[in-house]
């Protein structure tokens, strides 16, 4: 169960929904003492958590976006996606040809890559270009990332004693929402 984990102790016997965006989390337990058992309080925890889900879908592929964004310690060029490399010589004893790469994932999770060579368009401009094609492959990732939530998101349908849990679930989406 995605999502869900069960809690048992001394003091609490529950079920516990948490869901986790940009840094921050929402976590809300289902207690079986308030929801009048284990299956119970268990139905509402999946309710709660379908309702999430479809409300953090419509934003899901901005924080896909974010996640790939991200800059890691080992970043040296400033700009997450570009790098600068060495291609071995083609000549015997020649000298290695600098040249910039931008890299991103596309929206189907593959690599994707652009090399701009230092040699054509010298160092500056083929950082800015690595750049700028870096920039121009990730949001044309983000543009697919969005159509295919759109085309996904589906919303429960419930009956009125539900509607706490769905408006709960709304809110807590809210707030992870950037």
């Amino acid at each position: 169960m995605r999502r869900i984990t069960r809690v048992e102790s001394d003091r609490e016997r529950s079920w516990r929904v948490c869901v986790r965006r940009y840094g921050q989390s929402v976590t809300k337990a289902f207690t079986d003492l308030c929801y009048g058992g284990k299956r119970k309080s268990l139905a509402a925890a999946k309710i709660y958590r379908n309702a999430l889900e479809a409300h953090i879908a419509t934003f899901d592929a901005d924080h896909r976006l974010w996640r790939r964004a991200q800059k890691t310690r080992g970043n040296s060029s400033g700009t997450v996606g570009v790098a600068r490399y060495l291609a071995a010589s083609k000549k015997q004893g020649g000298m290695p040809a600098p040249y910039w790469q931008a890299f991103w994932l596309d929206a189907w999770g593959k690599r994707q890559r652009k090399n701009f060579r230092v040699g054509v368009h010298g160092e500056r401009k083929a950082k800015r270009l690595a750049r700028e094609a870096y920039a121009q492959g990730l949001a044309e990732a983000h543009a697919a990332l969005q159509r295919n939530a759109l085309l996904e998101q589906q919303i429960p349908r419930l009956g009125k004693e539900h509607e706490p849990l769905l408006f709960a679930a709304a809110f807590a989406a809210e707030s992870l929402r950037p």
